[in-house]
């Protein structure tokens, strides 16, 4: 009986170290997923403040008017 106890404690404690290590995994995913979605907004607005920042031809002739 003794033996199946600490056979219980022993998959116990395994199965706890076996999530808490999924758990740090897990967050360190979420964290990886953040940055990238960080990363992605960053090139995102960088493009957008460039092509705000570019020279465009007055609205009579982007509409075709001349």
């Amino acid at each position: 009986m003794a033996k199946i106890a600490a056979d219980i404690e022993g998959h116990v404690a395994r199965f706890a170290h076996l999530r808490a290590e999924a758990e740090a995994a897990h967050e360190d995913g979420i964290q990886a997923a953040a940055g990238q979605i960080a990363r992605a907004s960053l090139e995102k607005l960088r493009f957008s403040m460039a092509h705000v920042a570019a020279p465009h031809p007055p609205m009579a002739l982007r509409r075709g008017a001349r």
